[in-house]
């Protein structure tokens, strides 16, 4: 009897997965089909992904919650006659964004130009121009200006120093002492400033501050210092004397080799007229003073201005409900992001050209800009519709809550 009662549960319960598998296989089998219903279905559910995409490009313009509302300010009509100030005003523009375009493709494309070096006789830039000819060129370039001086002290004010390489953010300079100057002292400083090009503002996540960098065996005794220095000196060894860095540490000359490996197209840029070229335009930018540091700084803000850019543009879009607009501030934000990201700067600028083909085939009206605006939303889709996702989520717990 007991065994009964449970062969008849087991029945029970075969049968139940039975009718659900069934129940399934018709769901699939209507699926494929996709008939009047399904496409309904289908078609509703492609709707709310878009949504979700265009509520992650509202997040970014810190419009979460609801909808945008609509602009009421009275906008001018087209065929208004523009006066003299605007036609300036607009000339000067574009001329600005031509110019940011520009600094932006050089910025996109390896560094090819010679640190600016300044307070050196003839005797001396010869030894620093073939003391980084030695180095590939995205290492000659990470330092941006040189100064000789007479006399340098540590930043302890008293013990005397060979070189000293400061990181400011964007600038990497370093400081040569006359009496000191030779190959060796040059790629050291070299050193430091390629490290300081790693990690996050070179402060975070360098490459001095990984394994095996900081700790023994030391290539010399200035190189326990710390793993600033350890690093410097092994980069130093590695270009002037690989076989003894390969005897003390063969750790660390395999880290040194890793971090000189350089991509396709930095390979390209290396050769000799790039390298003449670059030569040419850093000695030009030295005779101007602080001129290097300038651009510098001016490179480094180009991506975060984009972004400023795009982000007023796609808050306008979204106000006006214009998708010429939310076209431009979605293109403009996501180029800007890639050029504040160094490796992503390629892509940022093949963004800037993809932008100005749509720009041009819509002008051509071989597309309209809601046209090409989906397009973009299903380019960056994968992207921004998590976090639409993620909103959706949260604004749904609020309201229930």
């Amino acid at each position: 009897m007991e065994i009964n009662t449970i062969s008849n549960s087991k029945n029970k319960i075969n049968n139940n997965h039975a009718q659900r598998a069934v129940k399934a296989v018709k769901s699939i089998s209507r699926a494929h089909t996709l008939s009047t219903p399904d496409k309904t279905v289908l078609d509703k559910l492609e709707k709310s992904a878009d949504q979700k995409s265009s509520l992650g490009w509202q997040i970014i313009t810190k419009k979460m919650w609801g909808e945008p509302k609509k602009d009421t300010k009275v906008q001018e009509h087209k065929g208004a006659g523009k006066n003299k100030t605007s036609s300036i005003k607009g000339f000067i523009v574009k001329a600005g964004d031509g110019f940011a375009q520009i600094g932006r493709a050089f910025k996109a494309l390896p560094s090819f130009v010679y640190p600016a070096i300044h307070g050196a006789n003839a005797a001396e830039k010869q030894i620093i121009i073939e003391s980084l000819d030695k180095l590939p060129l995205k290492d000659a370039t990470s330092v941006h200006s040189i100064y000789m001086s007479d006399k340098l002290l540590m930043p302890n004010g008293v013990n005397e120093a060979a070189g000293l390489a400061r990181n400011m953010g964007p600038i990497h300079t370093i400081q040569l002492s006359r009496p000191w100057l030779y190959d060796g002292v040059v790629i050291h400083e070299v050193g430091h400033t390629k490290d300081y090009s790693t990690g996050l503002g070179g402060l975070v996540g360098t490459t001095s501050s990984h394994r095996p960098f900081g700790i023994g065996p030391h290539v010399t005794e200035y190189a326990k210092t710390n793993h600033w220095e350890d690093f410097a000196e092994s980069y130093e060894a590695f270009h002037t004397n690989p076989g003894h860095l390969q005897n003390t540490s063969m750790a660390k000359y395999n880290a040194v080799a890793a971090s000189e490996k350089q991509s396709l197209l930095e390979k390209a840029f290396d050769n000799k007229p790039v390298r003449e070229a670059g030569k040419v335009i850093g000695d030009a930018i030295g005779k101007v003073p602080f001129l290097r540091e300038t651009l510098q700084v001016i490179g480094f803000v180009l991506g975060p201005l984009q972004i400023n850019k795009g982000y007023n543009q796609l808050h306008d879009g979204y106000n006006n409900d214009d998708p010429g607009k939310k076209l431009d501030g979605k293109l403009n934000m996501a180029a800007g992001i890639m050029h504040t990201v160094k490796p992503l700067a390629l892509f940022g600028l093949a963004t800037d050209i993809g932008h100005a083909v749509i720009n041009r085939s819509i002008k051509k009206g071989n597309m309209t800009p809601q046209e090409a605006e989906k397009k973009v939303n299903n380019a960056f889709k994968p992207f921004t519709q998590p976090i639409g996702n993620l909103a959706y989520a949260i604004k749904t717990f609020k309201q229930a809550d």
